[in-house]
């Protein structure tokens, strides 16, 4: 079975507790597709981490505490995303394909201030192309 899983801010803890439920009834989950806080919790629990495992990583620092005023908004946003970008990059496998599980990411990449594009990633990089749309100063879009 493949699974959606919604944004919501800091929902991931109810991704994570739907995630283990699933895993309780024993229902084989093939794939996951997120967006925002559904994207974090799935690209951690493709990666192999538990249900458990994901709200403690996602937990480890205040929200806040990972991002930081961005000093050129004119390239998509008032906050910087390195902070995130640099902890996702030591959680998660380099690449898609080195998941343990279909996973697939839903971002946000602004092309200009009024234009913006969804885009669907499942293929190549994961951190910066499928979890965040570049390494400069994005919002938090999908996380996107």
């Amino acid at each position: 079975m493949d699974l959606v899983l919604s944004s919501g801010f800091l929902s991931f803890a109810n991704h994570a507790g739907f995630l283990a439920a699933m895993q309780d009834a024993k229902v084989p989950i093939a794939g996951i597709m997120g967006t925002s806080a559904g994207a974090l919790a799935g690209a951690l629990y493709c990666a192999g981490y538990t249900p458990e495992q994901v709200v403690e990583e996602l937990t480890r620092d205040r929200p806040l505490a990972l991002l930081c005023p961005c000093w050129q908004p004119w390239k998509g946003g008032v906050l910087s995303l390195h902070k995130v970008v640099e902890r996702l990059e030591e959680l998660l496998p380099p690449s898609f394909d080195q998941l343990q599980r279909e996973f697939a990411v839903r971002i946000v990449c602004f092309k200009g201030v009024l234009c913006c594009k969804g885009i669907v990633c499942c293929k190549g990089v994961l951190c910066c192309k499928g979890v965040l749309c570049c390494k400069g100063c994005v919002f938090w879009l999908w996380l996107i």
